[in-house]
């Protein structure tokens, strides 16, 4: 094979790399602020598996781990899906004993961020205690930095103040399972499907695993409510309650979450770091990251292509002359 044929299927590699959708990652596309930036969520639900330290994202949306979370153990060889807040694995060194994915306490002080005069949230220098940030995920591109948790703001946006942001989410029912559904900012409704926006039961919007997948190609992401682990080792509220970890400290020990529950009663509440929850993680939207990509670079346009590397242990994301952290900032 000759080098300019070597090089040709080099450009081809990069681009289709570049344009397909992270592995792991559900291709509806949600507006978090006022500047446009936009995340895609994850396939399902963050799990953990103690006595091999692997994590993954659940198979299906609708999957949820429910009582044997009571389990929880440095030495369990099930899998997990509730933890208490900035469980990463990640040891700061600011205070936070508690800080292993299978950590349990009656004390929420042992699982915040905080020195004698600061709380922090997981984010910046803190940004490692957030799951998705500090490790790989095994179905979710098995490297570290690839996904994140959404903050307060983001995720008040996403509900509250994105365009048409009421119409697009409901109370659900997936293949048995009770939710939340947030639809996408484009989204086309499936032909023969329905969907009620704001319903206020649980038995307005229900679908079989047919249905939903449907909704799913369409983009819409599915928030299980999988209950809560108390004192330590008992659950709660299993398909009653879903309850979802932001990396936001509301004050001290308490957290700001998504809070679900009945008669379409969604909020933006706060929760004890010690109470183990739902991690629902996204990743960072790049525009213009599809298919065309290649077709452009061939036809002679401008789109740049867009591409990840790690740079001194920092995962960057490369687009033309630009780049960004996989929070969406830019910084060259």
């Amino acid at each position: 094979m000759n080098k300019y044929l070597l090089s040709l299927l080099s450009m081809l590699m990069v681009c289709f790399n570049a344009s397909a959708t992270e592995e792991g990652a559900l291709n509806g596309t949600f507006t978090i602020n006022g500047s446009g930036e936009k995340v895609q969520f994850s396939q399902g639900n963050l799990q953990y598996q103690a006595s091999t330290g692997t994590w993954r994202f659940a198979e299906n949306q609708w999957d949820i781990i429910g009582a044997a979370n009571s389990n929880i153990s440095s030495t369990y060889s099930g899998w997990i899906d509730l933890f208490g807040w900035a469980t990463s694995g990640w040891e700061s060194g600011c205070g936070n004993s508690a800080y292993q994915p299978y950590s349990t306490s009656t004390n929420p002080s042992d699982f915040s961020l905080h020195d004698l005069w600061f709380v922090y949230n997981m984010t910046g220098d803190y940004a490692n205690a957030d799951w998705g940030v500090y490790n790989a995920i095994s179905n979710g591109g098995n490297a570290a930095g690839l996904w994140r948790t959404l903050n307060f703001n983001e995720l008040n946006y996403l509900f509250n103040t994105r365009k048409n942001a009421t119409n697009l989410r409901s109370q659900v029912a997936v293949n048995g399972v009770r939710g939340y559904a947030i639809l996408p900012d484009e989204f086309i409704l499936p032909d023969g499907i329905s969907f009620i926006a704001m319903a206020e039961d649980w038995t307005t919007n229900v679908y079989d695993t047919t249905a939903w997948r449907q909704m799913e190609a369409a983009g819409a992401v599915f928030l299980p409510a999988a209950g809560c682990r108390v004192n330590e080792n008992k659950i709660n509220f299993i398909n009653e309650r879903g309850y979802y970890w932001t990396s936001s400290v509301q004050n001290g020990d308490l957290k700001r979450i998504l809070f679900i529950h009945g008669a379409n009663s969604t909020l933006l509440y706060h929760m004890q770091a010690n109470i183990g929850l739902s991690v629902r993680l996204v990743q960072t939207h790049i525009p213009d990251a599809n298919p065309t990509a290649i077709e452009n670079t061939f036809a002679g346009q401008t789109q740049p292509a867009t591409q990840k590397i790690l740079r001194d242990g920092q995962i960057v994301i490369l687009r033309g002359e630009k780049e960004y952290t996989l929070t969406g900032q830019e910084v060259r």
